[in-house]
This record gives C-alpha cells, sequence and structure tokens, in this order.
C-alpha cells in the first residue's frame, strides 16, 4: 500500500512538473482595431483556444490600426513582404503576414504546428494579390455606399424640399442666371454640410468603438433596425400603390416640414440671394437629417465597418457625391425649362418604386454589415 502510495505521488509529482514546464513562446504582432467585433473575437477567444490547442503561448504586441502612428507603422512593416494594406486586423508572425480574418483564420494554426515541428518560423510563404481581386474589393465596398447616397437623393424628404424650394425661385422671377447660381450654391451648401454631419457621426462611431464589443453592439442595433425600417418602407410603399403616398411612416416629421417650409420663405424673401440660398441650404440640411438619417445612418456604421483608414473620407464623398447627383439633375430639368409641377406629377407617379427601392436598400444594408 505504501509502495503504491509513494509510486502514486510520483505520479503526481511527473504530471506536475509536467504541466508547470514552460509553453513555447511565440512572439508576434496584431494590429486590430480596439472594439471591432472580429478582432474581439480572435483577441479574448480564438488566441486562447490555439494556445490551449497547442500547448504554446501567443504573446503579441497589439496596435490600433485608427492611430494613425500605428497605421503607418503596419504599412512600412509590410513593405518587406512585397504587400500594400488592403484590410485589417494584420497579423506578423516569424517570416509570414497575413491579412484579414479569413487569412488569419487559415493560417495561424499552421504556423504553430510547424514551429512546434521545427523550434522556428514557418519560411515566407509568396502571396499573390491580383488585379481583379483588389478590383472586386474596391467595387464591393464603393458600390453600397453610391448606391446608398443615389436612393437618399430620390427620397421624398429630399426631393420634395429642393421642389419646394425651386417654386420659390419661380416666383421671385429672377433671371436664369441668378437662378442657376443660386440652385447650385443651395447644393452646394447641402452637400457640405452633410459631409461635415457624416464626419461628426463618423468620429462619434470610431469614439464609442473603444469599448469592448462595442463593433457587435453597433451591427446588432443598425441591422436591427435597418429591418424595421426595411418593414416600415414596405408598408409606405404598399400605401403608395393603393393611392396614399401621403401616409407614410417613414417621411419627415409634420413640425419639421412646416419648420423647413418656414426656412424657405423666411430667407427667400432676402435681397441677398447667394448667401440666403447657402443658409436655407445648410438649414434644410440639419432639419431634414431626421428622415434622410434613415439611411445615411445604417450607411456611416457600414462606413465604420468597412474600412478604418482615410479611404472613410473617401466613401464618405462618394456618399455624398451620390446623395446629390438627383438634386442637381432635377435642378438642371428644372432650368431648361420644365415646371416643378410637372417634376411634381412626374415624381408622384413612381413613389412606390422609390419606396421598394429604399425597402430593399435597408434589408441589404441590414446583411451587408455582418459581411464586411
Amino acid at each position: 500500500m505504501r509502495v503504491r502510495f509513494i509510486l502514486l505521488l510520483l505520479v503526481l509529482a511527473m504530471v506536475t512538473k509536467a504541466t508547470n514546464a514552460e509553453a513555447p513562446v511565440l512572439e508576434a504582432v496584431y494590429f486590430g482595431e480596439v472594439g471591432c467585433d472580429h478582432c474581439d473575437v480572435f483577441l479574448y477567444s480564438q488566441k486562447q483556444a490555439l494556445e490551449a490547442r497547442y500547448g504554446v503561448t501567443l504573446r503579441l504586441s497589439n496596435y490600433d490600426i485608427l492611430k494613425a502612428d500605428d497605421y503607418a507603422l503596419c504599412v512600412q512593416m509590410l513593405k518587406p513582404f512585397a504587400q500594400a494594406f488592403r484590410t485589417f486586423p494584420v497579423l506578423f508572425i516569424g517570416n509570414n503576414a497575413y491579412q484579414g480574418n479569413a487569412a488569419i483564420d487559415a493560417s495561424l494554426g499552421a504556423e504553430i504546428q510547424y514551429y512546434l515541428d521545427h523550434s522556428t518560423y514557418r519560411p515566407r510563404l509568396q502571396v499573390e494579390v491580383h488585379a481583379s481581386t483588389a478590383a472586386s474589393g474596391f467595387t464591393a465596398r464603393f458600390t453600397p455606399v453610391f448606391l446608398a447616397g443615389l436612393l437618399d437623393g430620390i427620397n421624398p424628404c429630399a426631393f420634395s424640399t429642393l421642389l419646394f424650394f425651386l417654386s420659390y425661385l419661380t416666383m421671385r422671377q429672377t433671371s436664369r442666371w441668378v437662378t442657376l447660381a443660386t440652385g447650385i450654391v443651395f447644393i452646394a451648401s447641402v452637400f457640405a454640410v452633410y459631409v461635415m454631419l457624416g464626419m461628426g457621426l463618423l468620429s462619434g462611431f470610431r469614439a464609442i468603438m473603444g469599448f469592448r464589443h462595442a463593433g457587435l453592439i453597433i451591427n446588432v442595433v443598425i441591422s436591427a433596425l435597418a429591418v424595421v425600417m426595411g418593414m416600415a418602407s414596405i408598408r409606405d410603399a404598399l400605401r403608395a400603390r393603393a393611392g396614399a403616398p401621403d401616409d407614410a411612416v417613414m417621411k419627415l416629421p409634420d413640425f419639421l416640414a412646416r419648420s423647413t417650409r418656414l426656412l424657405i420663405r423666411t430667407t427667400s424673401t432676402w435681397s441677398a440671394m447667394l448667401m440666403t440660398s447657402a443658409i436655407t441650404g445648410a438649414g434644410v440640411s440639419i432639419l431634414e437629417l431626421a428622415c434622410t438619417g434613415q439611411i445615411y445612418l445604417p450607411t456611416l456604421a457600414f462606413i465604420n465597418r468597412t474600412n478604418r483608414t482615410g479611404i472613410s473620407v473617401l466613401l464618405l464623398l462618394t456618399y455624398n457625391t451620390a446623395f446629390i447627383l438627383p438634386l442637381l439633375l432635377l435642378f438642371v430639368v428644372f432650368f431648361f425649362g420644365t415646371t416643378h409641377e410637372r417634376i411634381r406629377r412626374w415624381y408622384r407617379d413612381r413613389i412606390f418604386l422609390v419606396r421598394a427601392l429604399t425597402a430593399c436598400f435597408f434589408f441589404a444594408m441590414a446583411a451587408l454589415i455582418w459581411i464586411f
């Protein structure tokens, strides 16, 4: 009995010694985003699972890709690998660099296993990025943003407000060149204010992303809101087909609609037309955000999830350029002789299509925000 007890103690001691033996340590550099749900899953779940599976320690040096200095460092570190920055997160381990969750998930286990088998890091792999792949990635990011801006530009809020503004230009009976300059200044003011509002909202998203799991929470909230607004848009489309286009849920609240028209009526009586057009455009943009923001906000969340570098500013400009294109086209048609009453009738006949497309946008955004 005593011998068995001694043998048991020896076995336990050997197991304890083996357990306490220092695990192999692999050094790596990880560029992610604070609060990004994909990055959180890797840092707080997948990393631990890999360490337990292979019996190693992954010692990560973490950097925030949103910080200008850290982003510049990532770009610099990619150069010896003949890679340009394409997406994040980026993992540098041994002789290789992997960009994106898919590449990291597919390769990190093999890197660890190679290290365990050879006591050294895996040799450098050849990573090829074909032009078609880069182009498809570019299209995948920019196309939804452009289409969203275009759809926002033809939504009833923006369209009806510009028509109301055009009617007041008609009443003023100014020269054609004054009318042209006034319309351009109005639309340019709308563009500038929407860009500034978008920059502010993006900054708000970035601040929120500093909290753990914030990315996941934003995705859940935005996708849920998108589904609800998509269903409301279907309801409004059906009401429009039934001959009641004004009976809509997705519209500017009545008190804001009255405030917008009051602003146009008041400023349009001033003498300095160009200055007042700029003021009117800015004021209308802020008041109408309660309606146009229904599309703008999910798109900004999508921009925030899609790319966190300087290209997000380009995405924002893409959205707002697409947003003013229908307004600009509408003004051109008006300038060359089409009355605002005729334009209004033409648009009213197509309100069902606009609302149906809006519903499609919301449902698509509810899915896209999880994909990118």
